[in-house]
Order: structure tokens, then C-alpha cells, then sequence
């Protein structure tokens, strides 16, 4: 439901039926958990009232934080309806939203999480950040700013926090795993301005903040269970997921351009045979003045799209340098010069047919 536009059918369901069919299958399906055996969650029972306050407080100090960032950096308008019945029907939806995914995400984590439970909070974190990431939207991605917009917007905080419920859920159940994604989600609906911070503060909130949140949460749920033999608290677990986050955040910043080499997928065939559709070129940032004859450069066209061609002359006019272009597989140069400043950077390198999903979720999307 939440992708139809992936799937070729965004012209069968209008919105307002997807809103609410949705909330309805969530319920059905938490009913049918309901139904099912109790599964218990891992942790001591004792201590799910810790756990319930704990996730309480940490959304409560993710929204002031939030919001804090907002009032350094800026506000934007929110694209929610604010009326009473706007209100109303989107935290009615999201309330049942939240208590059918967090129902199944207990039953199906805490019911395969005895043996191998880090597998299984990873393996059903992305199951279900999927569920809340419009994925029909990475057909009209181009450029990296876009896909840095939609990294900082709708992947990783679905994912940060994600990974956060599910370890609560791990520990005390679905009910904490509702509170924290109820009221971080809440203010979100409810809020008419929405903080609008520049995308690297962004992503290091989203992604950092959750995981920090569910590291301390463990922490203390350890001291506290520490009293009794049942629970071994171990301190590979903090450090396992530090390094998830770290690693994480280098890909991101790595796929955006923040160091010195960035991936680019290609999507035509103009340089074939030596770079075909869906292969991933390693681009190394460069001065444009220093490309040669015979390198493969990345630049920007007038057109506000990349093209990643092959440099067949270079001239130097009035301190102006320019270059003529042209794709291996064309029968003629690129009709424009280049400038120096329109390059971004130099094929070094490539990962063959990497990116060939990208190709086919961009001729989902342009259909």
C-alpha cells in the first residue's frame, strides 16, 4: 500500500483510500497476533515498566532536541492537515498503524530472537522501516543533493528508529516501542512548523539520536538487571551498534560526496563497451582545470543533469579552460563545451552492474 507508485499502481487506490485501507490492514493484522500464542519478550517482566518510562523519556528528549535544532537553524511549514478532522483521522491512523506493526514486529522478533537475537533485530528493523519509506519516490531521484534529500528525510530516520523499537520490543514488548514512535511521530502530525535543518545535521540527528537513545536505554535496563541472574548484559552490544551507526553515516557520506570519492550510477549506454547501464563508477573529486585528453569525467550540464563522458580535447583561451567531450558509443562530441567549473569530478574506477536496481525502480518511476 505504502509503495503502489513502485508497483505500477498508484492510478488504482486515491489517497485518501490508501490512508485508511492501510490503517485497516495494520489492525487486522495485530488482531490476528493477538490471536495467536503469547510470545514474551526477552527481558525480565519486572523491568518493562523501566522500559516503558525510559522510551517515555528518551522521545519526549528527541522532540526537544528536535526542536532545539529548529530553533538554531530553521522551521519550515508542515504538510499536514491541521484541522480538527485532520487531526483526528491522522493520529487515529497512526495509532493503529503503530499497535499492529509493533504487535507483529514483537511477535515475529521475541519469537526468533532466542538464539541469534542481533540477526533478528536487524533482519526485521529493515522489514519494517520498508514499510514506512516511499520507495516509488527513488524513480525521480537524480543527482546526489536529491538522494541526499531523501537519505535525510525518509531512510534513516525510518531506520534509526526501527532498529531503536525493535530492540524495545526485544526487551519489554510492544508497548514501549509505541511510545516512542507514537510521540515522536505525534509531533510530527501535530506540529504546524516542523524543524528544517541543512542535510548533514539532519541525517547526524536522525541516525545518531535513536541509536544513542536505545545504547543508553540498554545501559541502564543492564544495571538494573544486573540484580538478578536471569539477564547477562553484554558490552559487545553498545559497541556493535556504535559501529553500525559509524559505518553507516561513512556510507551515507560516502554516497553524497562528503570524501574525496563518490559512487555515480550510470543510466545510458554512451559509453559502452567499457561502462554499460547500471554499472557504478567510483568518481574522485578533482579542479576541473586538471583533467586531460582521454580521461573520464563526471560534469554538470546546462541541462542540470550529469553526464559522465570521456574528455577528447582540451583548449585554453583568456585563463578559460574548456573542454570538448563525447561518449565512447556516440557518433559525434557532446554539442557544448565544457568548463572547468562544471566538472565534479574523475572516473577512477567501477563496481559492474551494482546499480542495475536503481535502473529499474528510475523506469518504474518514469512510466
Amino acid at each position: 500500500m505504502q509503495n503502489t507508485q513502485l508497483l505500477g499502481l498508484s492510478g488504482i487506490f486515491n489517497y485518501n483510500l490508501l490512508y485508511f485501507l492501510k490503517a485497516a490492514l495494520w489492525i487486522t493484522l495485530g488482531l490476528m497476533i493477538w490471536k495467536f500464542p503469547t510470545v514474551l519478550p526477552s527481558g525480565l517482566i519486572r523491568l518493562r515498566g523501566t522500559v516503558i518510562l525510559l522510551a517515555l523519556i528518551f522521545s519526549l528528549f528527541h522532540v526537544l532536541v528536535f526542536v532545539i535544532i529548529g530553533l538554531i537553524t530553521a522551521f519550515s511549514k508542515s504538510s499536514y492537515n491541521h484541522s480538527l478532522w485532520g487531526i483526528v483521522s491522522n493520529l487515529a491512523s497512526l495509532g493503529a498503524a503503530l499497535a499492529g506493526e509493533e504487535l507483529c514486529r514483537s511477535f515475529l522478533i521475541n519469537g526468533t530472537a532466542k538464539k541469534q537475537p542481533v540477526y533478528a533485530i536487524i533482519c526485521f528493523s529493515i522489514i519494517f522501516a520498508l514499510f514506512s519509506i516511499p520507495l516509488g519516490g527513488i524513480g525521480n531521484l537524480s543527482g546526489n543533493l536529491k538522494i541526499l534529500n531523501f537519505v535525510t528525510e525518509n531512510v534513516f530516520p525510518q531506520l534509526a528508529q526501527s532498529i531503536a523499537a525493535s530492540f524495545l520490543v526485544y526487551l519489554a514488548g510492544p508497548l514501549p516501542a509505541i511510545v516512542y514512535l507514537g510521540i515522536i511521530k505525534s509531533f510530527e502530525l501535530l506540529s504546524p512548523y516542523i524543524p528544517n535543518p541543512s542535510e548533514i545535521p539532519k541525517l547526524l540527528f536522525n541516525l545518531l539520536f535513536p541509536l544513542l537513545s536505545i545504547s543508553i536505554i540498554l545501559k541502564v535496563y543492564a544495571g538494573e538487571a544486573s540484580k538478578y541472574e536471569r539477564y547477562t548484559y553484554k558490552k559487545s552490544e553498545t559497541l556493535s551498534w556504535t559501529v553500525v551507526s559509524v559505518l553507516s553515516i561513512a556510507i551515507v557520506w560516502f554516497s553524497v560526496g562528503v570524501f574525496p570519492l563518490f559512487p555515480s550510477v550510470i543510466l545510458t549506454g554512451s559509453m559502452e563497451p567499457k561502462i554499460m547501464p547500471g554499472d557504478v563508477m567510483i568518481v574522485e573529486k578533482m579542479n576541473g582545470s586538471g583533467a586531460n585528453v582521454g580521461d573520464i569525467v563526471m560534469y554538470y550540464s546546462e541541462d542540470k543533469i550529469y553526464i559522465t563522458h570521456r574528455v577528447i580535447e582540451k583548449t585554453t583561451a583568456a585563463d578559460s579552460v574548456q573542454f570538448v567531450t563525447k561518449g565512447d558509443n556516440n557518433s559525434s562530441a557532446d554539442p557544448k563545451l565544457v568548463s572547468a567549473s562544471q566538472i565534479k569530478g574523475r572516473v577512477i574506477g567501477k563496481i559492474p552492474k551494482v546499480g542495475t536496481p536503481v535502473l529499474y525502480l528510475k523506469s518504474i518511476g518514469n512510466k
